[in-house]
């Protein structure tokens, strides 16, 4: 019965999202035909001009139409940016979610920890520190730069350090890393 509620609330979230993309995306689509009407008008004006032989791209006739098309284009680029992060946000959250359940069923831990100053592991070689047995670093992102370790890399204060494994060893890693 819990399950069927909880898969319920997670239906309802999914539906919820995905008519949030589609208003977005209809959003686009009106952004987009407005932009092109803008563009449009932009270059009747500038063929009226030439036709004419008095095209002034100083004219305030010019200038306004200029501004308009910077503004829809730039009103368009943040839909389309909100639109991606939306899609991303509920791909990634599925995902994410799958994942951590899977890790739960079988009473794995996936999580991340920040290196101490304090830990005994900074500035020595992963070949060289004794872990738990049922744990892996599987990545070490460190500044800007995302690492995937092997024996010799070092481990360095302040590295956000990346571990799997059977729960009770993974909790037993983060303490160890952390200084604790």
């Amino acid at each position: 019965m819990e399950l069927n509620k909880e898969l319920l609330k997670d239906f309802g979230e999914k539906a919820s999202e995905m008519t949030n993309v589609v208003k977005l995306k209809f959003e686009i689509k009106n952004k987009e035909k407005e932009f092109k009407k803008k563009l449009t008008n932009l270059g009747e004006i500038i063929v009226k001009g030439n036709k004419d032989k008095n095209f002034n791209p100083e004219s305030d006739e010019f200038l306004k139409q200029i501004t308009a098309v910077k503004n829809s284009e730039d009103s368009l680029k943040k839909l389309k940016m909100e639109y991606e992060d939306i899609r991303m946000d509920s791909s990634d959250s599925f995902v994410l979610k799958k994942l951590l359940n899977d890790f739960a069923e079988t009473g794995s831990l996936i999580t991340q920890v920040y290196v101490s100053e304090n830990s005994n592991v900074v500035g020595k070689k992963l070949k060289s520190l004794r872990f738990p047995k049922e744990t892996l670093i599987s990545a070490i992102k460190r500044n800007e730069e995302m690492i995937i370790p092997d024996g010799s890399t070092i481990l360095l204060a302040n590295d956000n350090v990346f571990v799997v494994g059977k729960k009770e060893d993974v909790e037993q890693l983060v303490k160890r890393l952390g200084g604790e």
